[in-house]
């Protein structure tokens, strides 16, 4: 999540989160609302919390310099750290949002940009204020992620239910290993609540028990996830599989593609993901990194044979340069908007608008074959 940072002052230590506002909420509705301010005269009585600028200094909140504040929008909702850091844990404006349950995971993949860490309690409440504040219209896509969230057991099905109640509207994705589904009685628990509009998006990475625990760092984690998959299957719930592309996997992708077709013919969607070069991906450089210009060919293979035999079927994360000219049909604009840049190589291409951009998080770990395209060139 996109995230500035000030000087604090007086914050607790648990976050404070709120919807952001320039304007003179009245007293009794100031509880749900964070101020950003430039008035001396502010001294933010009754609001959760303050952004100030302009040298004031709140009783309760955060300076920043005015220039940081440019694009903050009503609407935003922040959490304020302790440490002085803004967190925009929601942006209406941008239509995807993501909401972090918990950052412990039962997997230590070699390629995860989020390290896993101990479980904080404070997150699910976190998360269920921030959807207590969320307008109840809201139309967009909801990520319910982590670490795996699943972990969670009740409480995760507890907040798949607010999601459900608060947010009718919305569509929601759940990232996950998939092997809490193992458990029939958590598929069957989901099943229950009666959701609509929403995919379970299953990550696996190989077609093999040895390669995929080889990557997710668990052995025995492949069998799981496999009967997480037929759990979720047998209630009829949506699923997507995602694999992210590496070193060890990518001249894999059409056996893959065929073992996803021959195994789970039942499933919503495939995505082939290219790496987020940050965390654990930048700490395992060596064992991880492939310029996806090597696998352009073996992806190309794998997107068409699924899509051939009528599965539906995306290209995340890959800018269409360094993708063949059959397979620019399946990217999508899947980086999120906070950590998605151009390169200065990138300001002459005729489809930049198209693109998905580069992590801004992967540095400079990124293709060297990224250049200039007129078109898509979709054969």
């Amino acid at each position: 999540m996109r995230r500035v940072k000030g000087q604090p002052f007086n914050l607790p230590s648990s976050p404070t989160i709120g919807l952001l506002t320039r304007e003179n909420i009245p007293l009794f509705k100031r509880s749900r609302y964070v101020l950003v301010t430039d008035n001396q005269s502010a001294k933010g009585r009754g609001y959760a919390g303050v952004i100030s600028t302009g040298g004031v200094t709140p009783r309760r909140g955060i300076v920043l310099p005015e220039k940081n504040c440019l694009d903050f929008a009503p609407g935003d909702i922040v959490s304020l750290g302790q440490d002085g850091s803004i967190f925009f844990v929601w942006e209406p404006a941008t239509k995807s949002n993501a909401i972090l349950v918990t950052e412990a995971c039962s997997c230590r993949c070699i390629m995860c940009p989020q390290p896993p860490k101990n479980h904080d309690k404070a997150l699910p409440d976190a998360a269920r204020r921030v959807l207590s504040l969320v307008n109840p219209d809201y139309t967009g896509s909801i990520a319910i992620t982590g670490g795996e969230p699943t972990l969670l057991g009740s409480e995760f099905i507890s907040l798949l239910n607010e999601c459900r109640c608060k947010l009718p509207n919305a569509w929601i994705s759940v990232l996950t290993n998939g092997k809490g589904f193992s458990d029939l009685e958590l598929a069957r628990e989901v099943a229950l609540l009666g959701l609509r509009d929403f995919i379970f998006c299953v990550s696996m990475h190989a077609d093999t028990d040895t390669l995929h625990d080889s990557i997710v760092g668990r052995p025995g984690s492949f069998r799981k996830t496999q009967q997480g998959i037929y759990n979720l299957a047998k209630f009829n719930l949506p699923i997507e599989i995602r694999v992210v592309v590496l070193k060890s996997n990518h001249m894999r992708l059409p056996q893959i593609a065929e073992y996803i077709y021959r195994n789970y013919p039942f499933i919503d969607h495939v995505t082939f993901m290219a790496l987020e070069m940050t965390g654990l991906a930048e700490q395992n450089y060596e064992q991880v990194w492939v310029d996806p210009w090597e696998y352009k060919d073996t992806l190309e293979t794998a997107t068409h044979e699924l899509h051939r035999r009528g599965m539906t079927v995306s290209v995340y994360n890959h800018q269409l340069c360094i993708l063949d000219s059959r397979t620019r049909f399946f990217a999508r604009q899947s980086i999120s908007h906070w950590k998605k840049s151009l390169l200065p190589v990138c300001a002459h291409c005729g489809v930049k608008d198209e693109c998905c951009g580069v992590f801004t998080t992967s540095g400079d770990q990124l293709s060297k074959k990224i250049s200039p395209l007129q078109s898509r060139l979709i054969a």
